[in-house]
């Protein structure tokens, strides 16, 4: 089953007021980390986006610096004091960017200056009459346009606090806008919120848990040894892909995507250390490693939910296993000498 490619742009006011970015901030963070979970959605920040954020900070700091009244606190405080916190902020906000693999539209790439131009000398939105110095927003709204124009998503949606930044996009283009994070689910998947929420409660409540034994231990060779139960799961996200009305139940088609613990025994071929001889099996030099727990990382499960005519869940169906590929931990192994 493809998905559908989906962009998540994000303008600066989503990180909060200009002194008051908080890039731990629980609200932002969560969303982030939902989206990421759905494997069909890139979140994007332009460039210029970015170094906004950056002169914001370096501003507040400034402000705070030169609205200190006392003389003892002026005459005591360094520069580099001052420098140091605008390091530690930006570090944090490129931190941000990094770990939650956002991706970043190069704007001195995809601007397009004839189309700015022509926006500001006929007063088009971005620009008007009480606001003709929107030049960044612009170049903004001109290098998301460009970008997709150019690098096909079957649906972009803008997320911006900015009514006329978001009309601008509307207006010049068919990329849709939304004006805060919460509404995002709703608008791509028409799904709420509390309904993802609904699922992962069902499935912690479920022993769904204790049937994750059902995903495929896989083996690069004949003479591997597994022998590998899952003692503990957690559930990383959950996304619906499809729904379905049968007769007088909602079916949702459902994966979910959780980290294993794993413990037992199992001993494999390190196919990158050992040495096969196709002519001649007996010259072959196999390298074994082995490991008594393991920790797997996003395997999916494919699951049906059926729900009553009160949107109650009332059972789950697995539709389709995950593989784990052993040989992609052999990092979480150690040399075995004595197989016979």
């Amino acid at each position: 089953m493809e998905k559908e490619k989906i962009a998540v742009i994000i303008d600066s006011n989503i990180f909060g007021e200009k002194d008051k970015y908080d890039f731990s901030n629980i609200k932002l963070t969560s969303f982030v980390k939902k989206m990421n979970g759905f494997s069909n959605i890139d979140i994007f920040l332009p460039s210029i986006v970015i170094e906004e954020v950056k002169r914001h900070i370096k501003e507040a700091v400034k402000k705070d610096k030169i609205s200190k009244k006392s003389k003892y606190f002026k005459d005591n405080i360094s520069r580099d004091f001052y420098d140091n916190i605008i390091k530690i902020t930006i570090d944090k906000f490129e931190d941000f960017i990094i770990d939650n693999d956002i991706k970043i539209i190069d704007c001195n790439e995809y601007i397009n200056i004839k189309q700015v131009n022509n926006w500001y000398f006929n007063m088009c939105l971005p620009f008007e009459e009480s606001k003709k110095k929107e030049f960044p927003d612009a170049m903004i709204v001109s290098s998301i346009i460009n970008y997709f124009e150019k690098n096909h998503y079957n649906e972009c949606l803008v997320i911006s606090s900015d009514a006329g930044f978001r009309k601008a996009i509307e207006e010049n283009s068919k990329i849709k806008t939304l004006e805060s994070t919460s509404e995002i689910l709703k608008s791509l998947f028409d799904i709420d919120e509390n309904e993802i929420f609904e699922i992962l409660k069902y499935l912690n409540n479920s022993n769904i848990m204790e049937e994750l034994d059902c995903y495929w231990l896989c083996s690069a060779d004949s003479t591997d040894q597994i022998d590998m139960t899952i003692e503990k799961a957690k559930i990383n996200s959950i996304q619906i892909l499809d729904k379905e009305v049968q007769e007088d139940t909602m079916v949702l088609t459902v994966e979910v995507t959780s980290s294993l613990h794993m413990t037992g025994d199992i001993v494999i071929v390190d196919p990158y250390e050992s040495i096969y001889d196709k002519e001649l099996p007996e010259c072959s030099s196999l390298v074994y490693k082995q490991a008594k727990e393991m920790d797997i990382k996003n395997v999916n499960v494919y699951l049906a939910l059926y729900k009553d005519s009160n949107s109650k869940i009332i059972k789950y169906e697995i539709v389709e296993k995950g593989n784990i590929e052993f040989v992609d931990y052999l990092n979480q192994m150690t040399r075995y000498n004595d197989y016979s």
